[in-house]
């Protein structure tokens, strides 16, 4: 939920839930109350259309395969 997002003290917080059910919507409220607060908020996601779909509401997304190559490059 929102609230484990922005009060959790860890850096990574996984979501999970079937389709339809507001994950998006929640993620969307959740980014603009961190934004809010000086933090910045991504996206990992297991497939190229769900980073798509999830930069639809401006959070910035990419596949967890991309993240973790651009980590391993840097």
């Amino acid at each position: 939920s929102a609230q484990l997002i922005l009060t959790s003290s860890n850096q990574i917080v996984a979501v999970q839930g079937l389709a339809g059910t507001g994950k998006t919507f929640m993620l969307q409220s959740a980014k603009d109350l961190a934004e809010k607060q000086g933090f910045e908020m991504i996206g990992l996601t297991p497939s190229a259309s769900a980073a798509e779909e999830l930069s639809k509401t401006g959070i910035k997304s990419q596949t967890i395969a991309s993240f973790q190559n651009t980590a391993r490059k840097n």
